[in-house]
């Protein structure tokens, strides 16, 4: 596995093998393996192997945003902050989706290179970065503003975002 992870990109590589037993595999009523339940299951099982068995929740509203369009897209429940893209069981075709997703949401286009290996954490800062980018002018205004009020003005306005 560690020779897998040297020699190919990590967005190529699974998080772990597991061995299947084909009599162990779910039926449908016709005698036929199921195999998109159990494609379910063990992708939700990989997700929690790789995650060692916690997950660190989003801690962000953005964080919170991005990860909704990721379960949304992935069809899981599960959500990590601190893992990228395909160790939650993307592939390509649905990174595109998150692609023109946050497009449509942030209106910044995230690199589908840079979606592949990072983590919801680092998708949220690589947004806010884009968003300076392409709006500095508004960025300077609202640092200036935020600058301007008191503590409990920037927890109202937060809450009226929300």
């Amino acid at each position: 596995m560690e020779h897998v992870k040297q020699c190919l990109p990590t967005y190529v590589t699974q998080p772990s093998f597991v061995e299947m037993v084909s009599e162990r595999f779910h039926k449908r009523v016709a005698g036929k393996t199921d195999y998109k339940s159990f494609s379910q299951r063990l992708k939700d099982r990989d997700i929690r192997v790789g995650m060692g068995g916690s997950a660190s929740p989003p801690r962000t509203p953005l964080e919170q945003r991005i990860a909704d369009a990721w379960r949304e897209v992935l069809q899981t429940e599960v959500s990590d902050r601190d893992l990228d893209f395909f160790q939650l069981g993307g592939n390509s075709l649905q990174a595109a989706q998150l692609v023109s997703r946050f497009q449509d949401q942030f209106s910044v286009q995230v690199p589908m290179r840079r979606l592949y290996d990072s983590s919801t954490a680092a998708i949220a800062e690589m947004i806010i970065e884009l968003q300076l980018q392409c709006e500095p002018s508004d960025g300077l205004d609202l640092l200036t503003e935020l600058e301007s009020l008191s503590d409990d003005e920037i927890l109202l306005r937060l809450k009226e975002l929300e």
